[in-house]
């Protein structure tokens, strides 16, 4: 019955994510402002980041800022992706859902698009800021690599944090604030503008943007460039890689079993509503 069900439902996973991205290629418009996110942001990134910043130490503060600038660009282009999601769907999902479609499939279905996307956008902005960033490569090849998995590590867990603020909501519009609340946090809470203290600590746990920074920090070995003049050590960074990325990833998992639970219970409410409507 088990494996009945597993099959049901991934034949149900492939069937969403075949006309979700009919849905994306369908639409010219979304798909060329897709793929002009990142490039968009490359330009604003040459802009103000000078080029030699993490290897000119007169300038080394703004290493930080260019680091800064983009887990931000990153965690935008993220959410942004997929806030609105499950709200402009809502009353289609309704229907399905009283007609079978399991919950979990449709989240999922949603998610291994937005992934796709983000991998696309994550690797624009990885090879496009090396055009205009001179970075350090403490170890050729392997921090490269390690650069485009914490961008799309970024990107995808802010995807996900929007598909949370999708599915708790019910209309788009409504979703505005929230998304708007979450950017701001991304920015205050990364620790690269606020020192973090008691609360603020606690609260930036929740932030991508504290650990996606952190990460690329220790990527690039941002405080190992100068470690002969304390006044070049930024507290920001001195979080572990691994435990950078364990939490990226735990975000990505809990806000997704938020999500479908959710859905499930809102569902399933509405359904009873109007079961025991009539009778009334």
């Amino acid at each position: 019955m088990k494996e009945k069900k597993f099959s049901v439902n991934y034949i149900q996973f492939k069937v969403c994510v075949k006309r979700y991205y009919e849905l994306i290629f369908s639409d010219k418009v979304s798909m060329v402002m897709l793929l002009l996110q990142a490039p968009l942001m490359l330009v604003i990134l040459s802009l103000v980041c000078p080029r030699d910043c993490f290897t000119n130490i007169k300038i080394l503060w703004q290493s930080d800022t260019t680091l800064f600038i983009i887990v931000v660009m990153a965690a935008m282009m993220g959410l942004l992706n997929s806030y609105r999601e499950v709200c402009k769907e809502r009353d289609i999902f309704a229907r399905e859902y009283d007609a079978g479609l399991d919950t979990t499939a449709y989240i999922l279905s949603k998610l291994f698009v937005l992934g796709s996307v983000c991998l696309v956008q994550s690797f624009i902005l990885f090879a496009g800021s090396y055009l205009v960033i001179d970075f350090p490569n403490p170890s050729p090849v392997f921090t490269q690599v390690l650069y485009w998995i914490i961008l799309f590590l970024i990107m995808f867990s802010s995807s996900v944090t929007g598909i949370f603020i999708s599915s708790i909501l019910k209309s788009s519009d409504s979703a505005i604030l929230p998304v708007l609340l979450v950017l701001i946090m991304q920015v205050v809470m990364s620790g690269n503008i606020v020192e973090l203290e008691g609360f603020l600590e606690t609260l930036s746990i929740f932030c991508v943007s504290r650990w996606g920074l952190s990460a690329l920090g220790q990527v690039f070995n941002r405080n190992g460039l100068f470690p002969a003049i304390p006044e070049t050590q930024n507290a920001c960074y001195d979080q572990p890689l691994l435990l950078c990325i364990v939490v990226l990833l735990l975000i990505c998992v809990i806000l997704t079993v938020i999500s479908i639970v959710w859905l499930n219970l809102s569902f399933k409410k509405r359904q009873k509503k109007f079961k025991n409507g009539p009778a009334k």
